[in-house]
């Protein structure tokens, strides 16, 4: 008698409820012996096992056939779970599903290599595209899914996405600093004089006319150097 079709035969096959075809149903519970359904305007069918009154129509009498359960007239459910011997119906929050899949707009376009960071295109300016004021926080996204279990794997994605994020950031410190000690290093060595002409200028001549320094000998005189 659960499958709602009034009668007690098995049924292998998938076959059409007959009392609710012209409902528009989106929701479905299966219990141990009875089940629930509801439909686009809240309303809310059982049929099946009723020895506890399960099905919430005042009686234990079984109903063969999906049956309106009376007394939620005020309420629109959109959700039921069944039990054993025991039912449930509450009304889920409309959650907009439009804004769930707007993309997320991020400061710098996409840089796999961390090129915005390394300043190499700063004389570039981006187009700065508006952000939607409008638009919901994650959080409220997450917590608006229906199980448990999408929200944990909600949570799992935004931790490794916040994961392999931190790591980005370091892997582009690192090669931003190096970038930074070479630019400082070639800044500091940048001089109109070539090493040759420096070191000429840094050579001083003693009184006699001889270089003060000679690889750690004795002076050499300015003959020899000419011969």
């Amino acid at each position: 008698c659960r499958l709602g079709h009034g009668s007690d035969q098995h049924v292998r096959k998938p076959t059409l409820v007959e009392a609710l075809r012209d409902k528009k149903v989106i929701h479905v519970a299966v219990g141990a012996l009875h089940c629930l359904a509801v439909t686009e305007s809240g309303q809310v069918y059982a049929w099946g096992d009723n020895d506890h009154g399960q099905q919430g129509n005042g009686s234990t009498v079984v109903n063969r056939k999906p049956a309106l359960v009376h007394g939620l007239e005020d309420v629109h459910i959109n959700r039921v779970a069944c039990g054993s011997s025991h039912s449930i119906a509450w009304t889920l929050q409309d959650t907009q599903t439009v804004s769930k899949v707007e993309p997320v707009i991020f400061p710098v376009a996409k840089d796999p290599l961390g090129s915005s960071i390394l300043g190499l295109y700063d004389s570039e300016k981006p187009q700065k595209t508006p952000a939607n004021k409008n638009a919901p926080t994650l959080s409220s996204i997450v917590m608006s899914l229906e199980s448990n279990t999408a929200k944990q794997q909600a949570l799992h994605h935004i931790l490794n996405g916040m994961h392999i994020h931190q790591l980005r950031q370091a892997i582009v410190k690192a090669l931003s600093s190096h970038t930074n000690v070479k630019n400082a290093s070639t800044k500091q060595s940048g001089s109109s004089d070539t090493p040759m002409e420096r070191s000429v200028v840094n050579v001083t001549l003693t009184k006699d006319g001889e270089i003060a320094f000679g690889g750690g000998e004795a002076p050499v005189s300015m003959a020899e150097i000419a011969a």
